[in-house]
């Protein structure tokens, strides 16, 4: 649930379409099917509500980049739980294990634990994990 075991590198190559960047937006294995999509002009016979976002205009620098909140629910009943919202990240790795709160700007190796420091902000992020959560059909 930590950010070694989610902050994996990728690599894009279009030679003659893309430019070579270095682009640090987060992004999710479930942007690809929208961005090549809209890239192949490709039409669904039936619409499908989509995690994933067009990601085309970040990798070419065509528009700013800007944050997201990611969250995930690993493990069923053993449950460890995550929100990524913009630079903050909070997490847990039981269902009843206390949340974790980290600033991954300043710490992107998630050292210091600021939940008992920011209980608001944990507050913030657990209600917008709450909403994500209900939101998902699954």
């Amino acid at each position: 649930m930590y950010e070694g075991g989610y902050r994996v590198p990728a690599l894009v190559n279009w030679p003659g379409q893309l430019e070579p960047r270095k682009v640090l937006q987060p992004m999710h294995v479930v942007d690809w099917f929208p961005t090549l999509m809209k890239l192949t002009a490709a039409k669904l016979s039936t619409p499908l509500s989509l995690d994933g976002e067009d990601v085309w205009p970040w990798l070419t620098g065509d528009a700013p980049m800007r944050d997201r909140t990611f969250y995930i629910v690993w493990g069923g009943g053993r449950a460890r739980e995550a929100l990524r919202h913009g630079g903050l990240k909070i997490l847990r790795n039981r269902p009843k294990a206390p949340w974790e709160l980290y600033d991954l700007a300043a710490d992107p190796y998630e050292k210091t634990n600021l939940a008992a420091k920011q209980p608001e902000v944990l507050e913030r992020l657990r209600q917008v994990y709450q909403r994500e959560r209900a939101a998902d059909p699954r």
